[in-house]
C-alpha cells in the first residue's frame, strides 16, 4: 500500500506532494513472531530546500510543512491500526542514515533490534540474523506516538 502526505494549494486546486511512504500489510512483527505488523518498505520526505524552491509550491519558512517523517510515520501506525496489527510498525533504517537516523527513529519511540536477534523471514519462518538497523513499534509506543499527534488531525 503507498501513501503520499501533501498540501493542498486551495488557490490552485491541486495536491502537492511532500513525502511518500510505501507499505506491507502482513509481515512479523519484530517484537513477537506471533504477531502481525505492517512493515515500512520505503518511507521519504521532501529536503526542505526542494519544497521551498519549487516556484509551483509557492511555500515559505512561514508556510513549510513541519514534521513531516513523523507524520509518515503515524501514515504507517494508522495502517496497522487499521489492519489489526495493533499499530505495531517496523522497518530497516537506511545504512547511509548512519546513527543519527537511527536515533531519530528511537526519539519517536521505535525499538531498535539488537544485532544478535534474529529476524523471521520467508514462509516457513526461518530465522536470519539481524544487522542492528531494524526499528520497529510495539503496540504500547505505537499508541503513544499516534497520540502525540492528535492535535494535527
Amino acid at each position: 500500500m503507498g501513501y503520499t502526505v501533501g498540501i493542498v494549494d486551495d488557490d490552485a486546486a491541486r495536491f502537492l506532494p511532500c513525502a511518500l511512504i510505501l507499505l506491507l500489510g502482513r509481515d512479523v512483527a519484530l517484537d513477537d513472531h506471533a504477531r502481525r505488523s505492517t512493515f515500512t518498505w520505503f518511507l521519504t520526505t521532501a529536503p526542505e530546500a526542494a519544497l521551498l524552491t519549487i516556484p509551483e509550491y509557492r511555500l515559505s519558512e512561514d508556510t513549510l510543512p513541519r514534521r513531516l517523517g513523523t507524520i509518515t510515520l503515524d501514515v504507517a501506525i494508522t495502517h496497522s491500526l487499521n489492519h489489526l496489527a495493533r499499530g505495531r510498525v517496523s522497518l530497516h533504517a537506511d545504512p547511509k542514515g548512519g546513527q543519527p537516523l537511527l536515533e531519530w527513529y528511537q526519539t519517536r519511540g521505535m525499538t531498535v533490534l539488537p544485532p544478535d536477534r534474529k529476524l523471521p523471514v520467508g514462509p516457513r519462518r526461518l530465522f536470519a540474523p539481524s544487522d542492528g538497523r531494524y526499528c520497529y513499534y510495539t503496540v504500547s509506543a505505537a499508541l503513544a506516538a499516534s497520540r502525540e499527534l492528535d492535535g494535527l488531525r
